[in-house]
């Protein structure tokens, strides 16, 4: 089986056997290339060099995760295993220690089982055949196509969220995004699309293009290349497309951890089952409630005095929300070797793959003096991330309402802290240009308007008249 190593770029013949049908949209493409030559984003880390590892690597850090949220986890990622086989190499410990804090930890597991495949059946390096690509551990179509493009120069379509967003608004494909044909007509429109030349560039135009101007919010359709003939700007329908998904109540789950100390102040962790939420990742001891939570350590044959509270932490999933109340005791017996369980310092622990609100919690404890006996501490408050009415999935949230009634609970469920920072730039201006008076009812009320179009309705407007300092 033909594969790449390092900066190599694939034969063109060796990928002859599946390539997608001829282009039939000749335009699109040469319209996008040229707004991408002007406007698009040329200085991601993983475009220098365009290597086939690299771009692997930033493709599955960049499923369901921004770009900006990625850029310091991919640096940090390929600083540590440089190539293919370093990170073949590596203990699954250490991968997952790096990856935490990026969330959906299966794609750093799929990441290193497959970098062993590679070494394994392929020579050390990616495999050059899109069917051979696709059956590594997770890699669909889409990404098996963007290694394709990007690093070899190969006519394959994509079909990201962003790219999905544009074509679905293009060409005013209607249907549930999950749905069959929905998804068919969108392949068919992505390959028809292909041009035959800068395959690389025009991947990450069509990437760009959705995630900085046809957003899933407020799209910039004025400043788009491909406005003149979108189905969608032509009909006044772009909130429309693609259909948004029935929005679903998270359900609430709550459970019990201990932070459980030793006469050595090291911090006991478990490693958590393979399977289920954050899986293989360090934990603290944990149960439905305390008493389940204590008997799991009686089981593992540890006694602690009685558990008092340390911590009550919220934590956001894509399909629910976790209430973990943490109570804090000292191990007075400390059991049998178990491979699965750590005594370690705080630090020590810091280095292993931690689900975040754990690491988090030993971060507010790391450097600091740990008495003898725990007392009991302030609840602390832990960061949590939303779905942002404006960036989307992964926000951090508002650590509390920032208005009283109705209007601050709407912001403090949908409006992350990014966006919110937006928003108070936005009325500083209003205040200035308009010359209110924040004591004045009427400038109060004007400004709670206007946030409520900047959120929720059809965006707050500049004043007439109004230049942008940067202009």
């Amino acid at each position: 089986m033909p594969c790449c190593r390092g900066n190599s770029v694939a034969d063109a013949s060796a990928l002859e056997g599946a390539r997608p049908q001829a282009p039939l949209d000749q335009e699109f493409a040469a319209r996008l290339l040229a707004w991408f030559d002007q406007h698009g984003r040329h200085d991601l880390p993983w475009q220098h060099p365009r290597t086939p590892y690299r771009v692997w690597l930033a493709e599955v850090m960049l499923q369901q995760t921004q770009v900006q949220t990625v850029i310091p986890y991919f640096q940090r990622f390929e600083s540590a295993f440089p190539t293919l086989a370093d990170l073949a190499r590596a203990d699954l410990d250490q991968v997952l220690a790096l990856w935490s804090g990026l969330g959906y930890y299966s794609r750093a597991r799929n990441l290193h089982r497959a970098a062993q495949i590679c070494v394994e059946h392929h020579q050390g390096g990616l495999p050059l055949d899109f069917e051979s690509i696709c059956a590594l551990p997770g890699i669909g179509r889409s990404t098996a196509g963007a290694i394709l493009a990007q690093a070899h120069g190969a006519r394959y379509p994509i079909l990201d969220g962003n790219v999905r967003r544009v074509l679905a608004r293009h060409g005013a494909v209607a249907g549930a995004p999950s749905g069959t044909q929905f998804q068919h007509r969108l392949w068919a429109l992505s390959t028809a699309a292909l041009p035959e030349q800068r395959l690389a560039d025009y991947t990450q135009a069509l990437m760009d293009l959705g995630a900085t101007v046809c957003t899933r919010r407020r799209p910039a359709c004025e400043r788009c290349p491909l406005a003149d003939d979108c189905q969608a700007q032509l009909q006044g329908r772009v909130d429309e497309f693609p259909q948004a998904r029935t929005r679903r109540l998270r359900p609430l789950r709550s459970c019990t951890q201990l932070w459980l100390q030793d006469d050595q102040q090291r911090v006991l962790l478990q490693r958590r089952p393979a399977v289920g939420i954050w899986a293989g990742l360090w934990s603290l001891v944990e149960g439905e409630t305390t008493q389940a939570a204590l008997a799991t350590l009686s089981q593992l044959g540890i006694v602690a005095e009685s558990p008092h509270e340390l911590a009550s932490i919220r934590h956001e999933f894509t399909h629910f929300s976790l209430d973990i109340q943490v109570r804090a005791a000292r191990a007075v017996h400390f059991g049998v070797a178990d491979a699965n369980l750590r005594w370690l310092s705080v630090d020590e622990a810091l280095q292993l793959g931690l689900p975040q609100p754990v690491r988090r919690l030993l971060q507010t404890y790391a450097g600091a003096a740990m008495p003898r006996s725990l007392i009991t501490t302030q609840e602390i408050t832990m960061s949590r991330t939303i779905d942002c009415i404006r960036h989307g999935a992964g926000e951090e949230a508002l650590d509390r309402p920032p208005y009283p009634g109705e209007l601050g609970k709407r912001v403090y469920t949908s409006v992350g802290k990014r966006a919110w920072g937006e928003w108070l730039t936005h009325q500083t201006m209003l205040i200035n240009e308009n010359r209110l008076s924040p004591v004045d009812p009427k400038a109060r009320s004007f400004l709670k308007d206007e946030l409520e179009k900047f959120f929720f309705g059809a965006g707050s407007v500049h004043p007439e008249g109004y230049v942008p300092p940067e202009d």
